[in-house]
């Protein structure tokens, strides 16, 4: 059986947001800056693109000066370091060094990193304020609901072992 990936999204707190992926015993976590893309919301249009086109798809995450590329493909997710620029994300997603890999379904990684954003999306909407005071854009909720339709789609029902 496969190990079940983990994934947590904290609140953010000073411009930082803290992500953790965790399967069987490898565990990786690293805060994402507030500055550069919008993490949620790159992460969020990942996954949708993933579900709606197939991998690959890649959501960036900066961590000032080095970019994280979470690179979603068909034999699940890698990360890897790209600090080949510092104001935008790199144009050649491939390159560079690996540092965490999941394996899994692109839909059964797609749920697991959903089920992250919907508990970070609830703290978001119960503490509006400190969401705001901590990042610099709004959490995403609307792209969220199109992720969950996506999520719902006749190729993408949950295995019963993942419910």
């Amino acid at each position: 059986m496969e190990d079940r990936l983990f994934v947590e999204l904290e609140l953010p707190h000073h411009g930082w947001m803290r992500l953790t992926l965790r399967q069987g015993s490898n565990e990786f976590s690293e805060h994402a800056s507030c500055v550069g893309p919008d993490f949620p919301c790159q992460l969020v249009e990942a996954l949708i693109r993933l579900l709606a086109l197939g991998p690959p798809q890649v959501a960036w995450m900066f961590l000032e000066p080095v970019w994280l590329g979470l690179h979603f493909h068909s034999e699940g997710l890698t990360v890897c370091t790209h600090s080949d620029q510092w104001h935008q994300p790199p144009t050649i997603p491939e390159a560079g060094e690996l540092l965490f890999q999941v394996t899994g379904s692109p839909a059964r990684v797609a749920r697991r990193f959903y089920l992250a954003l919907t508990r970070l999306g609830a703290q978001a909407r119960e503490q509006p304020h400190t969401w705001m005071q901590h990042w610099d854009t709004p959490f995403p909720e609307e792209r969220l609901v199109q992720l969950h339709s996506s999520l719902r789609g006749p190729f993408n029902a949950p295995d019963k072992a993942e419910s």
